[in-house]
Formats: C-alpha cells, sequence, structure tokens
C-alpha cells in the first residue's frame, strides 16, 4: 500500500524534496546532540560543539552559563526539525510533494535568524559573567 503512494524515484520534485528532507532531519539530530554535548559539566569547552565567542570561551563557567541559557530553545527547535522531517516525507508521499516543498522552505527561511538569536543570547549571557582572572570580580 505504501510502495504504491509513493512518487516516482525520478521525478524530479521527489529528489528535490528528498534533497530537503535529509539535511533537515540532520540538522535536527545535530542541534539535540549540540545541544546536549554542550551543557554537561565535564564538557571540553574547546572540543564540543556550541557557540563559540570570546565571551562563551573565556570559561568553563561562561560556556556553560550561556549553553544552559539557550539549550531549551535549541532543544525544542531540534525536535521541531526532527518532526517536520518526519512529516515531509509523509507529505511528499501521500499529497502533492510541492507542499513538502513549501513547508520545507517555510520552516528552513527563519533558521539563520534563529542561529543569530542564539548566538547573541548566548553571548550576552556569558559576557555578563565576571572574568574569573580578574582582581575586581
Amino acid at each position: 500500500m505504501l510502495i504504491a503512494a509513493l512518487p516516482e524515484v525520478g521525478d524530479q520534485w521527489t529528489s528535490l524534496m528528498l534533497l530537503a528532507t535529509v539535511p533537515l532531519a540532520i540538522l535536527g539530530t545535530t542541534l539535540l546532540l549540540t545541544a546536549r554535548m554542550s551543557t554537561r559539566p565535564d564538557v571540553n569547552i574547546y572540543r564540543s560543539p556550541g557557540v563559540r565567542t570570546s565571551a562563551t570561551l573565556r570559561s568553563r563557567e561562561a560556556w556553560l552559563a550561556a549553553h544552559r541559557a539557550v539549550a531549551r530553545p535549541t532543544l525544542v527547535t531540534a525536535y521541531v526539525l526532527s518532526i517536520l522531517s518526519l512529516l515531509n516525507a509523509f507529505v511528499g508521499a501521500f499529497w502533492d510533494v510541492r507542499y513538502a516543498i513549501a513547508i520545507e522552505l517555510a520552516v528552513l527561511l527563519p533558521l539563520p535568524l534563529f542561529g543569530l538569536w542564539v548566538a547573541r543570547t548566548a553571548h550576552k549571557v556569558a559576557r555578563e559573567l565576571p572574568y574569573p582572572y580578574r582582581a575586581d570580580a
């Protein structure tokens, strides 16, 4: 039943949908792992993925404070992207593939703005912490 409902693999819209859906799932998984790994207490701030600014790399405390501040929105975005990639595959399989591509673009286009917001918020939180080596701190 499912195989009969799938569009032909050679169709150009199907290829475009697959090119858009697979990276969406990978991006969601990457955000999920980044949000989980960067907030662990034993994190190596020089090897872990995350927001890398001068303020967040200043100390482990700054790194953890910054990443804990943006962990929840990042996790929500990761779950939404992962679920949307599955939904997109079903929309493309059972309905018109162009709807799936439209949904994909509607979600992917604001993602750079979300990334800028996360970086700005993390940098701001880390910058508000005192330097660990300053005498007046």
